[in-house]
């Protein structure tokens, strides 16, 4: 099924037709034996129809019921009542739900490939708080395989409101219409609904509007997702150079790190570890210590040890130290710098407290863990967010508990300095010596600032306003669906909470027929901090999830509000917006995560941001104290050169402000010899705009030279009189100067009011190879990734290069292909070689096993098959076998009471490949799995990208074999092994037998004729496919789901340009019946 797109006011064709015009009752005379006429039926207490004060459907006739902005209905409308103790209940259009019911109507027939809008009037009657109500069009009867849903909340009863849903159908068949209401009734409250004046017609196919993203936006990277408790995502550092410092994890478990220059435009990325747990949770975190260096702190979720690297030099990424570890199970890094000391917070493992560990030697190593927040038992889990103010304490808000599981989840605020606990306004708490004196949120020790009036609460984002006093945002749930923003301020004598926005519901994309698992996670807030009174957060508009610029002049009284994203495609989500702690206005004022996400274990996002001031830079030319226009870098006589912008020599100069009402223009800077202005720029084409004019002094004799080359001559203007002056510039050094001079006349006198610099088209700067060095065998392809700088390129404008051709060759997309042992750089550049980059290849031997070999998986100690190669969780791959990552495996042995030799294996919930190097042939693969205590089940193999065996399962106690054949052509086996869901995660791994039962033609040593290849992957538009010499018959492609999109016959690429990005599967079906299967990413 397609996802399909929503948007209001469609266009319905002239002669269209309503295809429902039975579904709300007209036509029909009875008293309640008719209901079976047009099929709307409910599921609520098990009843199709009653009577008017009954649980059920009926219908009434009404005359001149008010419409939401101003008009009235008279007509026939169909009325459904629901109770208090059914929320979630449904009734549907077109199918009965009840035992025993049958319908003459049933569902509606429409044409695939064809639009089509629904509409009418609901009326929300009586008898209930005002509820949520959810329409939802579907082609299966109980409303599962949805095409299109949409949410509608109500505000004043009796009164109708209008609805309309454009949706287009996928396939031919039958169509259903159902509506659920999901908020809104309280105990035994109850509730009637009305419909009327439904109509379902065809109507044209709409367009989707072009996505707006607000200009200054770009993508950091286009794979990288975070969680909101671990803190600073996202830095802003200037020491010798300018950077904002980011790290997030990829859709396939990278942990990665960036840096971003603001004076260059270079962006460069660090890969901290590979292959870790596939979890939102392990994003990491910065902190810039004392000498410049860069500490990162990261962990898995409930999964391994805090872990700690330090960069080897300062304000680089490129290289650290060796891991500094902690704790068990840990998640939630948040360091803080207090003093000599670094006090990391997070949340312990055991009790899932928040807790500290302190380092004295700069995060080298670390003290012994304590608990800092409790409640009376362990496995209660506080939300924390943390700030630091000037004087070194921590400002803290935390919650109860989760949401899902604290009906009335409170948000508490605390003061932590010098190892004493204070309320907002100075009263201490307590004294706090470690974990035995932790903060006790069940003994009431913290101060509350939302009580769960409201619905259960979240916590988002914690800041200081201008006078320090600590400014919390957090989300309140009425229900689910419904997410309020709110803006809690210390005034310096109490709390002031302000409501800023509904946000809509959970931004995670269920998939249909699913419940949701997290309904709290909100589209996300966060406070500017060098502004609290601005808030950056995502909402739900039409239906889609988008980031919006929130500002209070009130301390959240009253909101403005500007949109970031708009009309973002219906599939991809814009959330968990962050404010990089100490940013520079209009230098990554905010940052978000864009594109798909399903879990926190199953995402495939970008990382975003929004920096207004790499598209224009302003200068407002003045004194000291004359007011500074909106969005302005202040310029007085003063400003020298500080290798962004500033006068090259301010001898002379004065700041003059007439104090006129019209702020930018009688304000300036003049001098009488010529004085050069410079700005450092990304290299590209700029417009250019200069104001002269004063209020006093009629100008004459104005000039400017930009670059050398003159752009204003002779000049003169009137008093009271400015004249604006633009010109076009192309920038190739990185500089733009201005001279401006005094021609003739006038003491010699040149001012200048304002300079106004907007981006027309930067040209790339720079360019960067991901990967600075790689070790691969002498039978791999290794994709490399690069990125150019300020801007994007087009692929074919990338050359690409080897030094040694006999060791490893490259191809047009930085596809690696490994020739012999040995070492080659590979070069990258543009421009015929004037921007270049390279990584170092180093191509190891293989060592091929015998043609008959067995391996045991188990622990260290667990008995061996007598011949078979032990197998644990350590085994890196060598030049023979060995996992190729082996972050998130367990060897397990069941002991003496389980059967050997099947009683120890290896499990994880992670994808995992086991790689064997044999001599090319055709082998007879047969794998034992089972555990004597646990059933595992859903799992799969796949043999050289090849699905072999899919959705195989083993009860506890029971063992089951696999056997399947493999032609290794390229002297690799690679048996990829994971687990699809079901009733435990895990897959297990008891044994591995390979025996060659056949040879190859030719020299089985060397690489075969058949070699499955796709390029480039990750892939933009065009994925090009190889199989050696097979003929390809089919293409197909299939989303994550198992759903198929795309199937394509006879060819050797495919265009992927109209999918979204993500991960899909990709299956190439050869004319002698061999199919290959491999994951690839769109990006």
């Amino acid at each position: 099924m397609l996802i399909m797109f929503l948007w209001v006011l469609a266009t319905t064709f002239s002669n269209a037709q309503n295809l429902i015009p039975n579904w709300d009752a007209n036509g029909l005379t009875g008293t309640g034996s008719e209901a079976n006429k047009w099929g709307f039926a409910a599921s609520t207490g098990g009843t199709d129809w009653q009577q008017a004060n009954q649980l059920g459907v009926r219908y009434r006739d009404v005359t001149n019921v008010t419409i939401e902005g101003g008009e009235t209905f008279t007509g026939r409308e169909f009325l459904y009542r629901w109770e208090g103790s059914y929320i979630g209940s449904t009734m549907s259009l077109g199918v009965p739900l009840n035992q025993g019911v049958t319908t003459e109507q049933g569902g509606i027939t429409l044409e695939g490939g064809k639009a089509y809008n629904f509409t009418g009037l609901f009326e929300w009657i009586n008898n209930a708080n005002p509820p949520t109500y959810e329409f939802v069009i579907s082609d299966a009867p109980d409303g599962g395989n949805r095409v299109v849903t949409k949410l509608y909340n109500t505000s004043a009863k009796e009164v109708y409101k209008p609805f309309e849903i454009y949706f287009v159908a996928p396939s031919n068949g039958e169509y259903y219409i159902q509506l659920k209401q999901i908020s809104g009734l309280n105990g035994s409250q109850g509730g009637l609904i009305g419909l009327a004046n439904l109509n379902l017609e065809e109507t044209e196919i709409l367009t989707p509007p072009t996505p707006y993203l607000k200009a200054g936006t770009k993508s950091l990277t286009v794979d990288g997702t975070w969680c909101w408790f671990q803190d600073p995502r996202a830095l802003y550092y200037k020491g010798k150079k300018e950077q904002t410092y980011s790290g997030w994890i990829t859709h396939d478990g990278k942990i990665q790190v960036a840096s971003y220059n603001h004076i260059t435009g270079e962006v460069k990325k660090t890969t901290i570890k590979e292959g870790f747990q596939v979890d939102d949770h392990n994003n990491p975190t910065f902190l810039i210590r004392n000498d410049g260096r860069i500490m990162v702190s990261y962990s898995g979720h409930f999964f391994g040890p805090m872990r700690v690297l330090v960069s080897d030099n300062p304000e680089d990424i490129s290289s650290f130290g060796p891991e500094a570890t902690f704790g068990n199970s840990v998640t939630y890094a948040n360091p803080y710098q207090i003093g000599e000391d670094i006090y990391m917070f997070y949340r312990d493992g055991s009790t899932w407290h928040p807790s500290i560990a302190i380092s004295t030697d700069g995060g080298l190593s670390w003290g012994a863990p304590q608990t800092l927040i409790k409640r009376d038992a362990a496995q209660k889990r506080p939300y924390v967010k943390y700030t630091q103010d000037s004087q070194g304490g921590i400002h803290i808000t935390f919650t109860t508990g989760h949401p899902r599981q604290e009906a009335a989840n409170k948000v508490y605020y605390v003061y932590f300095k010098d190892d004493k606990f204070y309320k907002a306004d100075g009263t201490l708490i307590k004294d706090y010596t470690g974990t035995s004196s932790a903060l006790d949120i069940d003994a009431g020790e913290p101060e509350v600032v939302y009580d769960a009036s409201n619905g259960k609460g979240w916590t988002w984002d914690i800041a200081l306003d201008e006078n320090e006093n600590p400014v919390i945002l957090y989300a309140a749930f009425p229900d689910d669906y419904n997410h309020h923003y709110y803006y809690a301020k210390w005034d310096g004598t109490q709390w002031n909470n302000r409501h800023i926005v509904n946000s809509g519901k959970w931004f995670p994309q269920t998939p249909s027929g699913q419940n949701e698992p997290e309904p709290n996670y909100s589209g996300g807030m966060s406070v500017d901090t060098n502004d609290a009174s601005t808030v950056y957060l995502s909402k739900q508009v039409n239906g889609v999830f988008e980031i919006y610029k929130y500002q209070t002049p009130d301390e959240g009284i009253t909101w403005n509000s500007e949109a970031i994203t708009k009309d973002t495609p219906i599939d991809m989500v814009n959330v968990r917006p962050v404010v990089p702690r100490n940013h520079k206005p209009g230098v990554f004022d905010v940052m978000w995560m864009r594109g798909q996400y399903i879990t926190y274990q199953n995402y495939y996002t970008s990382i975003m941001y929004y920096s207004p001031a790499d598209e224009v830079k302003y200068y407002d030319f003045g004194n000291d104290s004359s007011e500074l226009d909106t969005g302005a870098f202040r310029v007085t006589n003063q400003t020298l050169f500080n290798e962004e912008y500033g006068f090259v020599n301010t001898t002379g100069l004065t700041a003059t402000d007439d104090f006129q009402t019209n702020k930018a223009q009688t304000d300036y800077v003049e001098g009488t010899s010529p004085a050069i202005f410079k700005v450092n720029l990304f290299n590209g084409t700029y417009t250019v705009t200069v104001v002269q004019g004063t209020n006093t002094t009629a100008l004459s004799g104005q000039s400017i030279k930009a670059n050398g080359t003159t752009v204003v001559t002779n000049e003169s203007s009137n008093v009271g009189e400015w004249k604006s002056y633009t010109f076009d510039i192309n920038i190739i050094n990185g500089t733009l100067e201005l001279e401006i001079s005094n021609s003739n006349g006038n003491n010699n006198v040149w001012v200048i009011n304002s300079l106004l610099i907007e981006t027309k088209q930067l040209n790339v700067n720079g360019l960067n190879i991901e990967e600075d060095n790689i070790s691969i065998y002498e039978v791999d392809d290794v994709q490399l990734h690069y990125a150019t700088y300020p801007i994007s390129t087009n692929p074919e404008d990338i050359s690409w290069s080897s030094s040694n051709e006999n060791i490893a060759v490259v191809d047009a997309n930085g596809l690696v292909t490994a020739v012999s042992p040995g070492t080659a750089t590979i070069y990258a550049s543009l421009n015929g070689g004037s921007i270049e980059d390279s990584c170092l290849v180093t191509v190891n031997a293989i060592v091929t096993l015998s043609d008959e070999v067995t391996f045991d998986f188990g622990t260290a100690t667990s008995p061996l098959i007598a011949g078979a190669i032990r197998i644990d969780d350590t085994n890196e791959l060598n030049a023979s076998y060995g996992w190729t990552d082996t972050s998130g495996l367990y060897a397990r042995d069941r002991g003496s009471s389980a059967s050997y030799p099947d009683r120890d294996f290896i499990l994880s919930s992670l994808d995992k490949e086991f790689r064997v190097f044999l001599d090319n042939g055709i082998y007879h693969i047969t794998t034992t799995h089972g555990d004597s205590q646990y059933t595992h089940d859903n799992m799969f193999l796949l043999a050289n990208g090849e699905n072999l065996v899919n959705d195989f399962s083993c009860e506890s106690g029971i063992y089951i074999t696999n056997e399947f054949d493999v032609t290794i052509t390229n002297r690799k086996l690679d048996l990829l092994i994971g687990d699809q869901g079901g009733g435990d995660v895990n897959w297990v791994w008891n044994i591995l037998r390979i025996v060659k039962t056949g040879t190859l033609s030719g020299n089985d040593k060397t690489k075969g004729a058949v070699e499955f290849k796709l390029f480039p992957n990750p892939v933009n538009n065009i994925l090009n496919i190889s199989i050696g010499n097979k003929d390809i018959d089919k293409v197909e492609l299939y989303d994550m789901l198992g759903k198929k999109l795309l199937e394509v016959k006879n060819t050797k690429f495919v265009n992927l340009s109209g999918f979204s990005n993500g991960v899909y599967i990709l299956k190439i079906h050869s004319n002698d019946k061999h199919v290959f299967s491999k994951y690839i990413v769109k990006k």
